[in-house]
């Protein structure tokens, strides 16, 4: 359950980290950064939620 969070924690990281360091003057970078923060957030959100669960054979 607390690499559910960590990767949430991660995801707002990436997200933020352009603007953070500096790297929001260079578009391809923030973009992908923003992109792949946005992705890993949502996808953690799923996962949290228990939408990620498989259920036993």
């Amino acid at each position: 359950m607390w690499r559910h969070w960590l990767s949430l924690l991660i995801g707002i990281w990436l997200f933020l980290s352009p603007w953070v360091i500096d790297l929001a003057s260079r578009t391809a970078t923030t973009w992908n950064y923003v992109v792949m923060g946005i992705l890993v957030f949502l996808l953690s959100i799923v996962e949290l939620s228990g939408g990620g669960r498989r259920s036993a054979p």
